[in-house]
């Protein structure tokens, strides 16, 4: 896990740490916490999973992790679900079902020509709808239209 909790959240620490004990996971998830070389955490990815509990309007890391080539999963609300196309650039999860979120992912975790093809659709798309250049070209033609 990378990042920290959103302010007021920070009660979820110990939901999670008691997760872990509970399901045996304490060597296999760890706590980073706040990082400031993405790129470098990113790197180290074979799947971006951004399993939102509040709906962000436009999750800037989805798109850096879409940039860095990454099968996305993030969860089906909020601006995500503008980003990726489930089944494309990665998979959209229910934000409350957990179970039916790891039973979406599955297959994704087990193929991972499956998890390389999103990751090329995924930065395929970022550079073609969320790039600089995209977003000029869109001014552009926006204010042609005006005039």
């Amino acid at each position: 896990m990378v990042g920290d909790a959103f302010p007021g959240n920070e009660y979820l620490y110990g939901n999670i740490n008691r997760l872990k004990t509970e399901l045996n996971l304490v060597e296999a998830v760890s706590d980073l916490g706040y990082q400031t070389d993405i790129p470098a955490i990113l790197a180290q990815l074979d799947i971006f999973v951004l399993p939102s509990i509040l709906p962000d309007p436009f999750p800037t890391v989805v798109l850096e992790a879409m940039a860095a080539g990454k099968a996305i999963v993030a969860t089906n609300h909020g601006g995500a679900t503008e980003m990726i196309e489930s089944g494309k650039e990665g998979l959209l999860i229910p934000w409350n079902n957990a179970k039916a979120a790891a039973a979406i992912m599955e297959p994704i975790i087990n193929d991972a020509a499956q998890r390389k093809a999103m990751g090329i659709a995924a930065a395929k798309k970022v550079r073609a709808e969320f790039s600089l250049e995209a977003f000029e070209e869109r001014i552009v033609q926006l204010l042609s239209n005006v005039s």
